[in-house]
């Protein structure tokens, strides 16, 4: 017996030739570098990113606004 058409799901095959790198484990000093610098980036930028967002917000509530008189 044969079949007209493909099956709807097929399998995952292993090891056919996909192309992506092999897997390789991270010893547990690496893992702490990477995360200890991530996180000292993060909090510099997210001071800075706040500080400019506050400024910009604070700077547009000083100029006042013109509204039309509703009776």
């Amino acid at each position: 017996m044969t079949r007209s058409r493909p099956a709807a799901m097929m399998l995952p095959h292993e090891g056919s030739g996909s192309g992506t790198p092999a897997w390789m484990k991270d010893s547990d000093a690496s893992k702490t570098i990477a995360s200890a610098t991530s996180t000292v980036v993060n909090t510099s930028t997210g001071a800075a990113q706040l500080r400019a967002t506050c400024f910009a917000r604070i700077q547009a509530v000083r100029a006042p606004m013109t509204r039309v008189a509703a009776t």
